[in-house]
């Protein structure tokens, strides 16, 4: 087993990575288990796959938990929904002791993780995260939140969970997309982290494409946390180098929302994101800040590992709607956009110089 730990305001925490974790489950929480009830926030796909074997390990320790099912999709990250799900924990007779689990993708981990940080203010919750892009991104870092009309995660806290769970079985039963759509986050990550990590990692996509079930992203998923939580323990709340992992969600961001979570997902908006922001650092690099330009060689490795992944068309894509969007992002300080260029690959930069005409000239450009 691999432990990488994050160092956090609210405590230490650990990642476990390991395939097979879960049938050690209960050996993991029986130091923490002292009577209290527990409940599992999950989508009920995921409990009629998954319930029954961690039922089982759990009640070797005395836990039987409350099961809370919410509706896959990005419309369960809402404030309606969190009253829903504070409801059925008061209903259960929950209460300060009480620890959460959230079984599941990046929606459940946002969802649960923001119950858990307001629930009788604050709770214990544990992450074991179903998804490769949850398990490489939404459950490093204590990010927490739910969406509004404006934008994604635009109400949220930094909230930490105890410990997250990360066992890459569950990849064995993601769709293809699914699996595509985090490749995109383990790119953002190679690329503004290791030059040589991006180009291993482009080389494991080439054959993941010819031969899905013969790829197995144990390795990847290990170098994209140990790197997150380096920058995450030094920087829990992103008022510093932790924007760097925002390397383009900016453009990102704005596009998911535009069209939608159901055309474009998250890691595909990313994706594009990238695009543009590889696009602006190669052509306007030193004009928005950089010591130099983006290479030619660092651009073309970069747009070809991102044209690896099969993205979806941006039909009747509005530039002028994306950029409204872009300037409702919660990331944006005293109406400055905080946009990640890379001066190389693994040489991320933040810079407050990206203009909208060059923004614009990017998104003609996808």
């Amino acid at each position: 087993m691999t432990q990488i730990d994050i160092t956090s305001r609210f405590g230490d925490y650990p990642i476990m990575i390991d395939s097979g974790l879960l049938t050690d489950l209960h050996n993991i929480l029986e130091s923490h288990h002292h009577g209290q009830k527990w409940v599992v926030l999950t989508h009920a796909e995921i409990w009629d796959h998954y319930g029954k074997p961690i039922s089982d390990v759990l009640e070797k320790i005395g836990i039987h938990p409350v099961i809370i099912q919410v509706p896959v999709g990005e419309e369960s990250k809402s404030l309606t929904r969190v009253e829903r799900v504070v409801s059925s924990m008061m209903d259960h007779h929950c209460d300060r002791s009480t620890w959460l689990i959230t079984l599941g993708g990046g929606v459940i981990g946002d969802l649960g993780g923001f119950v858990a940080s307001v629930f009788m203010r604050g709770i214990s919750y544990l992450q074991i995260p179903t998804t490769l892009l949850a398990m490489v991104d939404s459950s490093v870092g204590g990010k927490t939140g739910v969406n509004t009309p404006q934008g994604k995660n635009l109400i949220g806290a930094f909230y930490p969970p105890k410990i997250v769970l990360t066992d890459p079985t569950f990849l064995k039963t993601l769709p293809v997309r699914q699996v595509f759509s985090a490749a995109a986050e383990i790119l953002k990550t190679a690329a503004i982290s290791d030059s040589v990590f991006f180009q291993e990692f482009s080389l494991q996509l080439s054959d993941y494409q010819k031969n899905p079930s013969s790829v197995h992203f144990s390795k990847a998923i290990i170098s994209a946390c140990r790197f997150k939580a380096q920058i995450v323990s030094q920087d829990e709340q992103e008022s510093g180098i932790r924007r760097i992992l925002n390397f383009g969600h900016t453009v990102g961001h704005a596009l998911e929302t535009f069209y939608g979570h159901e055309h474009l997902t998250h890691g595909e908006s990313i994706a594009y994101g990238m695009l543009c922001a590889g696009y602006i650092s190669y052509r306007f690099g030193k004009k928005s800040g950089l010591s130099i330009d983006l290479s030619t060689t660092d651009w073309e490795a970069l747009k070809e590992a991102i044209c690896k992944l099969p993205l979806p068309p941006l039909d009747n894509l509005n530039i002028d709607s994306v950029l409204s969007i872009m300037k409702r992002d919660k990331k944006n300080v005293m109406g400055m956009g905080n946009f990640v260029l890379l001066e190389a690959l693994g040489k991320p930069v933040i810079s407050h110089q990206v203009t909208d005409d060059y923004i614009k000239i990017s998104l003609e450009q996808l």
